[in-house]
Order: structure tokens, then C-alpha cells, then sequence
């Protein structure tokens, strides 16, 4: 099985249970002039003020498990945590021994870190349950995900007359200048204070109109040189034909509210993706399709929309974005994404389906056997 080159771990609720605080060590005393210093461990796993044991963080059952995994598969191991005392995790790291798989001599797991930056950043699988840290069904979980947007990418090509023969244009985006650059590069839409009620993502429609009508929506005071068009393309139609797909209808699944911290937006997704799981079969990595929100007082009518998450951007999806004014000369069709549910394999309900008319979409059979032996090939 394939792995990733490098894999990043939070410390506080994840790497171990409880937050390592400076303001709760040495409480009983000091022993050193530094937090650092009070720290002592017990049994390889328990880290504690050397004061008062009851002022601790406890390494998860499974940290040891996944770290032998990693260094077995020759995994780069970096730290990415949000607690802002580099000194005093580094310590805490430095105390717990780690068995080297091919050696079998203990070292200090700081002797196997390959990065150990401390900086707001996010984990590649939030843990389900702080309380017992990260577990190994998480760990497994994250490498799964990892595992299919890793087939799934196709990167752009410079090699021959047409180095993507299989592009297709699937939808189009009205955005600014600088995310038009990014979309150009094949990079994702970063995270953003408009709307994003389905979780950050690219959200795209199959209606040229609507995206030229949302080049400009809250930016109606900027230059026209910040009013984009862009067509959005994947690297491959094939690919793409086959990615899980679930089209959910308005209001029966909950939204983002994007002005909550990162952390809750978070755990907002994971519960959507688990409601999506139950209720379609379907689990990530996917690509939502729902009918927009009735925008009362804008005049806009109800329009359909895609939403491409970040992992799936990045894997598959580029843009070809012109100045909004030079929209016009491109004439592109309106795509009616209704009208692809089984051409592209869309999987559907009862309360989607009849929003849609009565439309039926691919089945998750046909979805789950179509992943699983692509990445076992």
C-alpha cells in the first residue's frame, strides 16, 4: 500500500490526552529556571509536573502503533501543533521512547522528527475523539482519504502537442483576481469571509450566467480588473466520471456557518460527511451537487451548484479564467448538471430526487467497486 511522504500530528488532544500548559507546571516548585525542566515521565507514556502528578498529559493508546507504522513505511514525521510553547512540547516529545523498526534500539521520538515547527495548521484527519486522542482508526481513516485523492491526481503536463487530452470543462466560477490566479495554477480557493454553507470548498455552477453574476456580488465597488470569469476544467473526464458524487437536497443536511472558529467548521464537516455516509452510502472523498438557496432580494433564481473539496481540487480541477468583460466572447454552454446525474454518476435519495423531478442518479455499488479496484490496480 501506498503511503505519503510526509504526515503531520497536533500535540494537545491528539499526539496525548490534555493540554501541555506552562501555567499548570510548577505549581508544587521548580526544579529548573524553565517549565521544561518540571517535566518528567512515567511508564513512557504519562508526562507530568515532577510537583504533582495530577498535572499531566498521557500519550494516546495507539500514538506508539502509528508512529512504527510510519517509520516502517519510511514516512516523514513532522509536528504541527497549535500550543504555542515550542520548548516545552519539544521536551515533552524528547522524553517518550520510540523503538526503531529496523534496528530496534529506543531513541527519543525527536531523534525521528523530520520537521518540528510549531504553527497554525491543521492535522490531515481530526480526531473523532479528543478524549482518547489519535486513534488508529483515525490514522486509518486519514490514510484512506490520502490513498484516493493520491490515485485520483493528475497533474498538468507540458509533454506534447495537447498535454491533457482528456480535460473537460465542468462548471464555472465568478471570483476575484488573486483567486483566479490560484485557480489558474490548480491551487485551491482559500478559506474566505463569503458564504461557504456546504464547508470551504470551490463552488461552482453549470450556469455562465449565475458565475458572471457572482464575479461581481459584494465586489460591485471594485475595478473591473477584480471581476473574473472562470471556466473550470479537470485534468481528466474519466477520473472525474468515476469520483463519488452525492447531489443532496436544500435544507435536509446542515450548512457552515464560516464565522465559527476553525476548529468547529471542522468538526461541522465531519459531521456532514457521517450524515452523507448514512444516509447515501457514500464516504469521502466526494463531490456535492445541491440546488442553491432562493437569494431573496437579489432577483437570482434558484441555480444548481458543485462543490469540490479542497483534496479533490487540488487532485484533479483547474481554471481558464478571463476578465469578466471578455466573458461574453467565449460563449460557453449552460452544462444542466440535472441532466448529467448518470453520465457522471451522481448518487441521489428520495427527498433529492424529487427536487430534481424525478431523476435518478449512479448507485453506490457502482461507485464503491469502481474506487476500490482502481486503487488496488
Amino acid at each position: 500500500m501506498k503511503y505519503p511522504t510526509i504526515v503531520g500530528i497536533d500535540l494537545d488532544n491528539t499526539f496525548w490526552v490534555g493540554c501541555l500548559d506552562q501555567n499548570n507546571l510548577g505549581s508544587h516548585g521548580w526544579i529548573g529556571d524553565t517549565p521544561e525542566d518540571n517535566l518528567v515521565i512515567h511508564q513512557n507514556r504519562i508526562i507530568a509536573d515532577v510537583g504533582s502528578n495530577s498535572r499531566q498529559v498521557t500519550a494516546s493508546d495507539d500514538i506508539f502503533d502509528i508512529i512504527h507504522d510510519l517509520l516502517l513505511n519510511h514516512v516523514r514525521v513532522a509536528i504541527v501543533s497549535r500550543n504555542d510553547n515550542k520548548a516545552l512540547c519539544d521536551r515533552a516529545l524528547w522524553l517518550l521512547s520510540i523503538t526503531d523498526p529496523y534496528t530496534g534500539q529506543r531513541k527519543p521520538f525527536t531523534a525521528y522528527i523530520k520537521y518540528d515547527e510549531i504553527m497554525d495548521s491543521v492535522t490531515f484527519q481530526k480526531v473523532q475523539k479528543p478524549s482518547v486522542g489519535l486513534s488508529w482508526d483515525d490514522y486509518q481513516q486519514g490514510l484512506y482519504v490520502w490513498r484516493c485523492n493520491d490515485y485520483i491526481r493528475r497533474n498538468t503536463s507540458n509533454i506534447g502537442l495537447d498535454p491533457l487530452p482528456n480535460r473537460r470543462c465542468v462548471g464555472y466560477v465568478g471570483t476575484d483576481s488573486d483567486t483566479a490566479k490560484l485557480y489558474k495554477s490548480g491551487e485551491r480557493r482559500r478559506p474566505s469571509g463569503r458564504p461557504s454553507r456546504w464547508g470551504w470548498g470551490m463552488y461552482v455552477t453549470d450556469d455562465p450566467k449565475i458565475a458572471e453574476e457572482f464575479a461581481t456580488w459584494r465586489r460591485e465597488r471594485d475595478a473591473p480588473e477584480n471581476h473574473w470569469f472562470c471556466p473550470v476544467f479537470v485534468r481528466d473526464y474519466e477520473i472525474f466520471q468515476w469520483i463519488r458524487k452525492v447531489w443532496v437536497k436544500e435544507g435536509s443536511i446542515e450548512q457552515t456557518d464560516v464565522d465559527k472558529p476553525d476548529q468547529e467548521i471542522a468538526q461541522e464537516q465531519i459531521d456532514r460527511d457521517n450524515k452523507i455516509e448514512r444516509i447515501f452510502g457514500i464516504k469521502k472523498p466526494y463531490i456535492l451537487f445541491s440546488k442553491h438557496v432562493d437569494m431573496s432580494g437579489t432577483g437570482r433564481r434558484r441555480f444548481n451548484e458543485m462543490v469540490v473539496y479542497p483534496q479533490l481540487q487540488d487532485a484533479l480541477f483547474y481554471g481558464q479564467p478571463v476578465l469578466l468583460r471578455d466573458a461574453p466572447l467565449l460563449n460557453r454552454p449552460h452544462l444542466n448538471y440535472q441532466e448529467k446525474i448518470a453520465e457522471w454518476n451522481i448518487t441521489t435519495n428520495d427527498e433529492s430526487r424529487h427536487e430534481l423531478g424525478g431523476r435518478r442518479g449512479g448507485t453506490v455499488i457502482e461507485t464503491e467497486r469502481h474506487i476500490h479496484i482502481r486503487i488496488a490496480r
